[in-house]
């Protein structure tokens, strides 16, 4: 569902289907780029970027790992411990004093502070035992983090001068920051020492800080910010490929920037495979969740440009086809859609979409049929598995979209909303027993609340649970979000029917066979709340001992009937505590063009598919809460409360004390229900000191918790 933003506090409203029309039925799944750039898999390679499993800086992992080659350069030398040693002391002071240079903020005093550190650094002498290529790439640093860029340069020109043999540690070093070197000056220069980097590592010179990879992303940048951008295409691709994880983000800028430079730059795109590949993933992935098709045209309009100009460039990607057929339907063009579905083939992606081509036809049973057929294709849950296409990456676009950033993970994968949507077409024709079964496995409890509570009968509703869940299943709120943990917490969504339905049957005064239901915590208050019950009318008791266990029965209707009595949905809304009025409702059930979800006709003039039948009417208003309001058990306790009353004899302590604090009970949400109460009382009981404060007050009086006036 769709909350609007609004200034105000309360819990994380869940998705629902039956209050949104046909338009959550309709709207366009999505995908999330990076699964859909890993899925796809454009460009092998056989690098792999440096996990250091920590936060730490380059500048401190640069550190560390040349201390490690250093280590593995003088294996069998002599004195190879003292030199380390010292060489550590060296190393680790140019590293504070970079660090230095590179976190201090600014503010006054900066320039005079940088440049003391730059003159520290400025200092820094190699150890003199130092292998070459050590000490030469050491004076380069020294001199690079000192500001003379030429003194660094020089330093490790020389370092790849030297012979092969004697530079095995630092030539890829030496070349990538030879490149960094070259970046703002001569970006030519600088691509070429990028390449030199990974022809180096080809080569078995050591990469002991994984720079080939860092050297596709320094190279595709150059690209980036010089043009042209195509080429930072694969090498960006390539180092997504060797999982450096910078390099998703990277990609994504790379194609919103091709999108923004215009059509020379995106024909450009269009006609390479691995081109167009990655704008269409974008697009997939970023298309606006539109309710109103013709409102998705609109704001999804450079999908549909997208796709005609990968018509006007001869595309006809068949491993592209499901990909397209989304982008198509996401930006309202439906013939289109079919057209890529044609050659899309059976993947279950591409079939869930014909499924909702069906519904927009108007095409009930064919739709049904598919999306039954694909309950297991798909993942559910949050399980992941390995389906042909894009089954494990697409997911329903309307999935709390105010809380997910576009690459955010999300829990409920496209399984639960086919289930959803399949459960939905169930309720529309009518399988209402099937319907609740299918929204419960997907995990859509709201909808599996009306079903149960509005539209089955009682008597359909206890065979059900009793066929189905026959034993107690733990009620509680899943924590873990883990795949596992939120397929635990669905599954005990089942302990919610098995209460629901206690409740029904307590609301019908079966409260024996409503105990076999009730969570354990709350059996033994339904034994308590029959059993004041029973006494309070039976005739062999006196009218005192009747009248005291009927106000007995009466505080635990309002203090506890929420949860033995109360509501799902509306109009006690036990969903949420009974602190929110936000639920599935008769009125947009029977009307729900309302819906801010569903503002047009998705069907093109045919009947409407998701929204109450003339008998779910007749079924949901057959057994309303008594009386049909807010908190309908509070009545419930106030009716007992003026019974009891009705027992004890005019200008009674006691009475008065039942009135008073039975209408209180009322008086602030319901005045008028509560005057009859404060009437009762000034009538009946005058001379009591609870009714002459009423009379002074003309209305309730302040009780203590003992029943007594606050003075």
């Amino acid at each position: 569902m769709v909350i609007e933003a609004a200034l105000a506090c309360g819990p994380d409203f869940p998705n629902r289907f039956l209050d949104g029309g046909d338009s959550v039925l309709l709207l366009a799944p999505q995908v999330d780029f990076r699964d859909e750039l890993q899925r796809m898999h454009l460009i092998t390679t056989a690098y792999r970027a440096r996990d250091t499993g920590t936060t730490r800086g380059f500048t401190t992992d640069a550190a560390g790992v040349d201390l490690e080659d250093l280590r593995a350069a003088l294996a069998g030398v002599s004195d190879a411990h003292s030199i380390v040693s010292r060489y550590e002391t060296v190393r680790r002071k140019l590293e504070r004093l970079i660090r230095k240079i590179e976190e201090e903020p600014y503010g006054e005093g900066w320039d005079a502070r940088q440049s003391g550190w730059r003159r520290a650094i400025e200092q820094l002498k190699p150890v003199r035992e130092l292998p070459a290529e050590f000490a030469g790439y050491f004076r380069g640093a020294v001199a690079w983090y000192g500001g003379d860029v030429r003194g660094a340069k020089a330093a490790w020109e020389e370092v790849l001068a030297l012979p092969p043999g004697a530079r095995r540690f630092k030539s890829t070093w030496a070349a990538y920051m030879l490149g960094r070197a070259a970046e703002t000056t001569d970006v030519l220069r600088a691509r070429g020492r990028f390449q030199e980097v990974r022809a180096l590592a080809h080569q078995g010179f050591a990469d002991s800080l994984h720079l080939a990879v860092d050297s596709l992303g320094r190279e595709a940048k150059t690209h980036y910010e010089a043009g042209p951008l195509l080429p930072a295409c694969d090498l960006y691709l390539e180092q997504f490929a060797a999982r450096d994880s910078s390099a998703c983000a990277s990609l994504r800028w790379l194609a919103r920037k091709a999108w923004a430079e215009g059509e020379r730059t995106v024909k450009g795109f269009a006609a390479d495979p691995r081109g167009r590949r990655l704008i269409t993933a974008l697009m997939i992935a970023e298309q606006r969740v539109e309710y109103d098709p013709a409102e998705a045209m609109r704001q999804n309009a450079d999908g549909a440009k997208w796709l005609e100009m990968l018509r006007a460039a001869g595309a006809r990607d068949v491993e592209a086809a499901e990909q397209l057929a989304l982008l198509a339907y996401q930006s309202g063009e439906f013939t289109a859609a079919k057209e890529w579905l044609s050659m899309a083939g059976f993947k279950p992606a591409a079939q869930w979409l014909r499924a909702k081509l069906y519904l927009r036809e108007g095409k009930v049973d064919q739709a049904a049929q598919l999306l039954a057929s694909l309950t297991l294709k798909f993942p559910v849950n949050g399980a992941r598995r390995s389906e042909e296409g894009m089954a494990p990456n697409v997911y329903s676009g309307w999935q709390y979209p105010f809380e997910r950033e576009r690459n955010q993970k999300i829990d409920d994968g496209a399984g639960n909303q086919i289930l959803g949507e399949l459960a939905t077409l169930k309720l529309a024709r009518g399988d209402y027993v099937d319907s609740l079964d299918t929204f419960l496995r997907a995990g859509f409890w709201d909808d599996a609340a009306w079903v149960s509570e509005r539209v089955l009968t009682l008597a359909e509703l206890h065979e059900y649970v009793r066929r189905r869940w026959p034993t107690p299943v733990a009620i509680r709120k899943a924590t873990d979000e883990s795949p596992a943990g939120v397929a635990q917490g669905r599954a005990e969504l089942a302990g919610h029917v098995r209460h629901l339905l206690a409740r029904r049957l307590i609301r019908a005064g079966r409260y024996a066979e409503a105990r076999v239901f009730l969570p354990e915590e709350l059996k033994s208050r339904l034994g308590v709340y029959g059993t004041t019950l029973k006494r309070g009318r039976d005739p062999r008791l006196s009218a005192l001992e009747r009248a005291r266990a009927l106000m007995a029965a009466a505080r635990i209707a309002q203090w506890e009937g929420l949860e033995l009595m109360g509501t799902e949905l509306e109009p006690d809304y036990s969903i949420y505590g009974g602190q929110f009025e936000e639920g599935i409702t008769l009125a947009g059930r029977v009307s729900p063009e309302r819906s801010r979800r569903d503002r047009v006709e998705w069907t093109n003039g045919l009947p409407r598919i998701n929204r109450a039948s003339v008998e779910e009417q007749r079924r949901a208003t057959r057994e309303p809460a008594n009386p049909d309001t807010r908190f309908h058990y509070r009545y419930t306790g106030a009716d007992l409360a003026l019974e009891a009353s009705g027992l004890l004899p005019d200008n009674s302590g006691e009475a008065a004390r039942f009135l008073s604090e039975s209408g209180s009970w009322l008086k602030y949400r319901d005045p008028k229900a509560a005057d009859r109460f404060y009437k009762t009382l000034v009538r009946r009981c005058p001379k009591t000191a609870i009714g002459k404060a009423a009379l002074a007050r003309r209305w309730f009086p302040e009780l203590d918790e003992q029943g007594e006036l606050v003075p």
